[in-house]
């Protein structure tokens, strides 16, 4: 939890962004839905939601990697 936040700090959410989501406040990157450190904003600071740290995550991640990288091949001129 705590690499998460110092990983999530220097892609550019605040301090008051991650203490206000895990305190689930309105103000909250999730807008209060989720109590968790846990959290992500692929839209504007590509950063992926990884609810857990396990091996299983490899495939899912790799998916999310292909994607991004399809996302930016169909989006160039």
């Amino acid at each position: 939890m705590i690499r998460n936040q110092g990983a999530l700090l220097v892609r550019g959410f605040s301090p008051a962004d991650i203490m206000m989501q895990y305190m689930a406040k309105s103000g909250s990157p999730t807008k209060g839905r989720d109590a968790s450190s846990h959290f992500g904003d692929i839209e504007n600071r590509n950063v992926v939601f990884a609810d857990f740290h396990s091996g299983d995550l490899i495939p899912v991640m790799a998916g999310v990697a292909l994607g991004a990288a399809f996302r930016a091949s169909i989006s160039r001129p």
